[in-house]
């Protein structure tokens, strides 16, 4: 009689395609089986999941860490259990560095596999010369397959981050067109039209909490998304447009999607914040972040492209900021939010329980289409055999009110205090072991893994049997 780890019995799974009462058998950190009837084989543990639901845990492609309070190795340990608390398995960092990438890279891997609880993989910030020279040695010798590049932080806003012009641009994604299955990620702001608009709003004295906002106007978010989409498309790479704020960018990269060859190639990703807040939210520097909180019919437009398909995933943009290092003051504040266990509960409770997603499309937004997008698929991204056993267990009947305290990151402030979630991430478990169980954090002797990726080829064919819903939204 075959015998397992763990056995998750009596809940329903989900999936891109629909849910299935089953039980998940796991085996060596993998899910080993699907099963009607887990009463006739042995489990060294069983988990009762009655009346819940199981999940691919979230994968959030869109993390900052080492650059907030303390030092990375901190980070790894502390926001990989803020991750636990909300479901979160897999994380992807940006490593941003002022000299060379792949003279830290192999420090970054020792803290992530001696730290984290969950396993992480990175994105490579290019920004100097030398980055640029070091595209291919990431891709080769450490298995990085992402490379993102900042339009904005210039002039003023320019800090440990640093943009890049339109040349700079330009030879950075052709090296990238070079790796087969890689992709870029560009933050698209145009600063000039920034920078004329702050200058204004200074001038004229506005400190409230709305000021960054209307500092960085839609018109600066669209330029950039589509000169993103337009370098893109003439240098043949795929791109990720990430953390999508205005909600007229929905139409913009659903428009140019249509007239692309291969749409799959443009990937779209928002953020929770912009799916709860809005720029009047807060009175000083708390909801300070690029690209900014802006208005309530952008927000709906967001969830309009999230439930039909033209968003793609979402990520949390974690920054685990405390308030003293963040600042008060709205002009000189640090932008970034802490966020890394919200963004789930932000879906269960504006999502599905308001009816404008179902529970297989939040698979895709979490996990699946993730998965695709960064080379994780087929070890994460959803419930098969021989995946990585990465789950979330969700009760969506739990009502929990949230707290900076209760979210186990380093940052003292969170920008949802107070928030009520219907629906909760009762269960974590990553690698097969249970890290998180009713808000309680559990350290088990594995630890994470450092992420080597290797993309899908971009002549890829989707499963015949899961369907991404952008593929096949309505047209």
């Amino acid at each position: 009689m075959a015998e397992f780890d763990l056995i998750l019995t009596g809940g329903q799974t989900v999936r891109p395609n629909g849910v299935c009462r089953e039980d998940v058998a796991v085996r060596d950190g993998r899910i080993a089986a699907f099963l009607a009837n887990s009463r006739l084989v042995r489990a060294k543990r069983r988990l009762s999941c009655r009346g819940k639901f199981i999940l691919p845990g979230m994968i959030d492609a869109h993390i900052h860490m080492g650059r907030y309070g303390q030092d990375f190795a901190a980070d790894c340990r502390t926001e990989s259990r803020a991750a636990a608390m909300g479901g979160v398995t897999t994380v992807l960092i940006f490593l941003i560095e002022p000299d060379s990438n792949c003279k830290i890279l192999p420090r970054r891997i020792r803290e992530i596999e001696a730290g984290s609880l969950i396993d992480m993989g990175i994105h490579a910030v290019i920004m100097t010369e030398e980055h640029l020279a070091e595209i291919p040695a990431c891709a080769e010798e450490f298995g990085i397959s992402s490379f993102k590049f900042f339009m904005a932080y210039k002039g003023k806003d320019a800090t440990y981050l640093q943009g890049v012009g339109d040349g700079f641009l330009y030879r950075g994604l052709r090296e990238v067109s070079k790796i087969r299955g890689a992709r870029v990620v560009i933050h698209p702001e145009n600063m000039d039209v920034i920078e004329t608009v702050r200058d204004e709003l200074e001038t004229g004295g506005r400190t409230d909490g709305a000021a960054w906002s209307d500092s960085r106007p839609r018109l600066a978010e669209e330029d950039g998304i589509q000169r993103a989409l337009l370098f893109s498309e003439h240098l043949g790479v795929p791109i990720t447009i990430p953390h999508l704020s205005a909600g007229s960018g929905v139409s913009i990269v659903d428009r140019h999607r249509r007239g692309r060859e291969k749409s799959e190639d443009v990937a779209l990703e928002t953020c929770g914040h912009y799916l709860y807040l809005t720029k009047d939210r807060f009175s000083d520097a708390r909801g300070k972040v690029n690209p900014p909180l802006r208005e309530r019919a952008d927000m709906e437009q967001l969830w309009d492209g999230l439930s039909s398909g033209v968003i793609d995933f979402l990520g949390s943009d974690h920054c685990s900021y405390t308030l003293e290092v963040k600042g008060s003051d709205i002009w000189t504040a640090r932008p970034g939010l802490p966020g890394i266990g919200m963004t789930l509960p932000i879906l269960l409770t504006e999502g599905v329980a308001k009816g404008r997603l179902s529970l297989p499309r939040l698979t895709e937004v979490t996990a699946y289409n993730t998965a695709r997008t960064y080379g994780l698929f087929p070890r994460k991204g959803l419930l098969r055999i021989g995946a990585d056993a990465d789950l979330v267990v969700i009760d969506l009947k739990k009502r929990v009110k949230v707290s900076a305290k209760s979210l186990n990151s380093h940052a003292d402030y969170s920008p949802y205090e107070g928030f009520v979630s219907r629906g909760w991430p009762i269960v974590t478990i990553a690698g097969g072991e249970i890290i998180q169980k009713n808000g309680v954090i559990r350290d088990p002797p594995r630890r994470g893994r450092y992420l080597r990726r290797f993309p899908e080829p971009k002549t890829r064919r989707r499963s015949g049997t899961v369907k991404s819903s952008r593929r096949n939204r309505p047209r």
